[in-house]
């Protein structure tokens, strides 16, 4: 499955990355003591003298010893139901003629002079350029400046990774997605974020930021290193003795434009705004009808964002409207009824306006235009991904939509090839 995915701007990933080195004599070693097992040197020595013991039965006519054995098994076992095996094993060592092996047959020249020839290699229909799909996946590890590069979070048979995807786009279609490399992760991861900050240097870097189920920390990794295997900064790490009681807080969301202001959504119905610049506050309240799933500030004002809920339900709301004292005093903007399950996933387009995806556990993602008091739905697909647990438009190409789910594939939708997105919102 797919818990959480990013994209990454483009053109700032090295067109190739460098490959971690290995580690040292010394970590080796450290490894080696740690083995818990103890019993891979001896096991070794074993396959050593197995393959000893082999070659010294070959010098020593053994084989010849061991069809005899095989034909003396192959008519004993006619007399049991299990004489299939011992047949074929012995028609196998008959056929191969190991007595004769080393006389040719007559009017058969092994080294016989070659019939026709070609002047170069690359005619020769029978030769292969071995270094054809060398350069293919050399190609393929080359990352483009053009191309849209996404790094995928999630989970496949407790194998906990992130995939670093890279986005071809096509005109007409939606585009042609690959796996660049992946990152070995220790537990499930639950979100992402990209940061381009200069932790090794530099004017700025190419780092994701993981925060995972069984951590109490946060791993940010680089993205320009394959075969690494440790993060580069691992950011926290206290783990509370006690929990505390009451509700979990199910989402965050800082305000794109305010950033000191951040909502927070529980599942004790209620979605809680604070301003960082004055902690004093108490912050303002909304009361909502469900569980929260997701929270959305709207990038393109500073008052409104949306909220879906496990119901099926999205709420729109107005913070200017906002009464700390009364939660349940500010109604929403706007209810919709979006999905059969519980709305697991939002984004709004960062560059198109009132454009919102929406994704759910019945498998649908759905887009809606919010220009009016009665929002509407614009298209809907079932892309395969099985429940949809993470949405996101692209900053570089606003009509694709990245969508992950449970069955741990990634799919891009261009959102512009749909008619009724033209028709609302154009090209």
């Amino acid at each position: 499955m797919i818990s959480a995915l990013s994209w990454i701007p483009k053109g700032v990933a090295k067109s190739v990355p460098e490959v971690a080195e290995p580690p040292s004599k010394e970590e080796i070693e450290e490894m080696i003591n740690g083995d818990a097992g103890g019993d891979s040197g001896s096991e070794a020595e074993e396959e050593d003298e197995k393959d000893m013991d082999l070659d010294a039965a070959k010098e020593s006519g053994e084989v010849e010893q061991a069809l005899a054995v095989a034909n003396a098994l192959g008519r004993s076992s006619k007399k049991h139901k299990s004489a299939g095996n011992f047949d074929d094993l012995t028609d196998a060592l008959k056929e191969l003629d190991m007595d004769n092996y080393d006389e040719e047959e007559e009017g058969v020249n092994l080294f016989s002079s070659v019939d026709h020839y070609y002047p170069s290699n690359d005619m020769d229909p029978y030769l292969k350029d071995e270094d054809d799909d060398d350069s293919e996946e050399l190609e393929d590890m080359v990352i483009q400046p053009k191309d849209g590069v996404i790094v995928c979070a999630g989970s496949e048979d407790d194998f906990h990774h992130l995939e670093v995807y890279i986005v071809e786009e096509s005109d007409g279609s939606d585009p042609h997605t690959y796996v660049h490399h992946d990152i070995v992760l220790s537990e499930f991861p639950l979100c992402t974020a990209w940061l381009d900050c200069p932790i090794k240097g530099g004017e700025r870097g190419n780092f994701i930021a993981v925060g995972s189920m069984g951590l109490p920390s946060i791993e940010i990794w680089d993205l320009d290193i394959i075969e690494e295997v440790e993060p580069s900064v691992v950011l926290g790490g206290i783990v509370e003795k006690k929990k505390e009681k009451g509700k979990k807080v199910q989402a965050v969301a800082w305000n794109h434009q305010e950033p000191q202001v951040l909502l927070s959504g529980s599942f004790d119905h209620s979605v809680v705004m604070k301003d960082g610049r004055v902690p004093s506050h108490p912050g303002f309240k909304w009361s909502v009808t469900a569980d929260v799933e997701c929270l959305a500030w709207d990038p393109h004002t500073n008052y409104s964002f949306v909220v879906s809920l496990e119901d099926g339900t999205i709420q729109g709301f107005d913070i200017r409207a906002a009464k700390s004292d009364s939660p349940s005093s500010s109604r929403p903007s706007f209810t919709l009824n979006a999905h059969d399950k519980e709305v697991s996933a939002l984004a709004y387009n960062p560059s198109v306006p009132n454009l919102l995806a929406t994704g759910s556990g019945d498998k649908m993602v759905k887009l809606w235009d919010l220009s009016n008091n009665q929002p509407s739905c614009v298209a809907s697909r079932n892309l395969k991904v099985g429940a949809v647990f993470s949405l996101s438009f692209s900053e570089d190409s606003p009509s694709l939509l990245a969508i992950g789910g449970s069955r741990g594939d990634l799919k891009v939708w261009d959102t512009s090839s749909d008619a009724g997105v033209a028709r609302r919102f154009g090209k």
